[in-house]
Parts: C-alpha cells; structure tokens; sequence
C-alpha cells in the first residue's frame, strides 16, 4: 500500500488531487513510478501547520516538493512493520524481507493562499506472478465477439499493486480527483476502486468529482504475442432499410491488437447478388453496463446478376458477449448516388 497518512483532520482545502501511474519495461522487469500532486487552499485567516507521513515506498527514491521545488524529508523503516514481517518469515520458514519505507513532512501553508504538494516514489508490486481468478470488469471488441475463439487474457506475468489515494475523510471541503497510468503497449491494465477508461494503448485515464475513493488496486497483466490475433466465424442476418430485401452473411474476423479487427465477410441477396468486403474495424472496451462500440470501413467487390462492381462500406454497431447489432452504408462506383443502407444482427464464435 502505496499513500499517506494525517494525525487529525485538517481544515486545508484539498482542491484537485491526481495519481499518475508511470511503467516501462526494463532488464530485469517492469519498474514502475507513482507521483501523487495534491492542490491545497488555506482560506482562513491565520496560517495552518500540516503534518503528515508518506508511506509505503519500495525504496530508497523518494522526493518531496512543495509548488514545484523540492523539501527534505525524514525518511526512516517502520520498525513494526519489519518486525511482523520478520516474525511471519520465519514461521513460514521463508527469508525476511525489509519493512516498509516512511517518510514525515512538515510544512506550514500561509494565510489565503494555495500550494501544491507532490510526492514521487518508486513501487513495488504487492502480488506477483500469481494466477488471477477474478473476472475482469472490461472485455476488448474481439473477446466480446469471439469468447470461444479468440485468445483469453491469460497472463505470462502479473503484478498487483494497491495505493491509498488521498485520505479524503481527512481534508476539508470537495475535490477533483483524477487517475493516469501510462504502461508498455504489451501489457493490459485492470483498475478497481476508481473509473477509468482506455484512451489509448498503454494510456488509461480517469476522472471524477467528490471524496469517495480511497484505495485503489491496479492489476497489470502481460503477455508476449503477436499483434495479429485469431478471432473467429460471423454469421449474420439483416435487411435493406429503404425496401423489403434480406441479406445474409458469414465470414472471419482476427483481431489487430485490443481495440482493432480486419474481417473477410460474404454477403448474399436472394434472387439479386453477392457481394464480397474487406473489412477493417476499431471498437471501444465494454464495461459493467455497457457494450463495445464499433465502426469501420472496407472496399467491397459485388458481383452477380450479370454485372461487377467495385465500392466500398462503412458501417458501425454495438457488440455485446457473442452478438452485435449495426448499421451498413454500401456504395458502388457504377451507380455512386445510390446508397445501399443494410441493418444486421450478428452471431459469432
């Protein structure tokens, strides 16, 4: 556990506070970086004496710095700590490992003014390379799809690690909160304790009003594979929405990383034509309450009926655990002013 501790409630404004998660990949593995940055506000009238320990750091790295320039800290082992792990050590007959690192601050903030506050740490996971059997709250567009097919989250490496936000019982008034974790792109994020989403690979952000978190517990989870992944057969079943017309399709999709997916999907019109597209789609993480939102495009080949055509498709959709629901837009150069716009609900393995 990974924060910091107050004596007694104080009566600073707590502003906006913000975690920032850094991680890169070394020799000897991930190493990763935590820095804390608290904006305080003393509105009252005389100034106001803040008493702390910062706890939990993984080694000797540890800094300090009150608006932007660095402060000394007394740093020292928990004795206590050590101590109970020393003695849980050795009734496991396993080496004793060192305590955990505290550090005390001690600053005064002057009458009607603000600071900022920051800490910077090394840390160290608190489980490793251990199987994780809970489910996880968020699945990519390809497992959505493919549950069967696709390849699972299974991790070569795990690594949990938990921090103590901000004491928010402890600081007075409202405050922004927010969360950003930067990884490699081949290692997965999994946050508890505070919403987050994926804003990009490796970029995880998150955001939100009040003092309801407290302890936050990230799961990282890696695993060496290539960016193209198997996914898995389609089939669907739609219609035009401009006439009465139904259209059948099957093809296979394999995935592009997390978020993407190429597909070689056949579509067929009774009595009319087939047509035959290339698709290339990116899509969102689903969450608890919500599916993975898609959209994509691809140049398609239609042929039957006595003629050819070359055009193209973009359509966009909702995909739940093994069925998608979305709308296409097809276009051919013969006949470029006529679109033809298809509603599909999708099955897949």
């Amino acid at each position: 556990m990974l924060g910091i501790r107050l004596p007694e409630p104080t009566p600073v404004l707590l502003t906006a506070a913000a975690l920032t998660v850094y991680c890169k990949d070394e020799e000897d593995g991930l190493a990763c970086t935590a820095e804390t940055t608290y904006a305080l506000a003393n509105r009252a009238a005389t100034a106001i004496q803040i008493r702390g320990e910062y706890y939990g750091a993984s080694s000797s790295y540890l800094r300090m710095s009150r608006a932007g320039h660095r402060l000394p800290l007394n740093q020292f082992y928990d004795d206590e700590s050590l101590a109970q792990v020393d003695r849980a050590a050795a009734s496991e007959r396993q080496p004793a490992r060192t305590g955990e690192l505290n550090s005390t601050f001690d600053f005064t903030l002057p009458a009607s003014k603000q600071d900022s506050l920051s800490f910077m740490s090394t840390v160290t996971p608190c489980q490793t390379d251990r199987p994780d059997t809970r489910r996880p709250t968020s699945s990519s567009m390809l497992q959505l799809r493919h549950p069967y097919f696709a390849p699972q989250a299974v991790a070569e490496r795990l690594l949990r690690f938990s921090f103590e936000l901000w004491p928010v019982r402890l600081w007075a008034g409202g405050q922004r909160q927010k969360v950003k974790i930067v990884l490699p792109p081949q290692w997965a994020a999994e946050v508890r304790g505070f919403p987050v989403r994926v804003v990009g690979p490796g970029l995880l952000e998150g955001e939100q009003d009040g003092g309801l978190a407290d302890v936050m517990v990230l799961t990282l989870r890696h695993a060496k594979r290539g960016p193209l992944l198997n996914g898995g057969p389609l089939f669907a079943v739609g219609g035009r929405l401009d006439r009465a017309q139904l259209r059948l399709r099957v093809g296979y999709e394999l995935g592009i990383g997390e978020s993407a997916s190429t597909s070689l999907v056949l579509d067929h019109e009774p009595q009319r034509y087939s047509s035959l597209a290339w698709m290339w789609e990116v899509g969102t993480h689903s969450g608890t309450f919500w599916p993975s939102l898609t959209v994509g495009a691809g140049p398609l080949a239609r042929f039957g009926s006595g003629n050819t055509a070359a055009g193209g498709r973009v359509q966009g959709g909702l995909s739940f655990k093994v069925i998608s629901f979305g709308v296409s837009l097809d276009v051919h150069h013969k006949q470029p002013e006529q679109l033809a716009p298809f509603a599909w609900g999708q099955v897949s393995f």
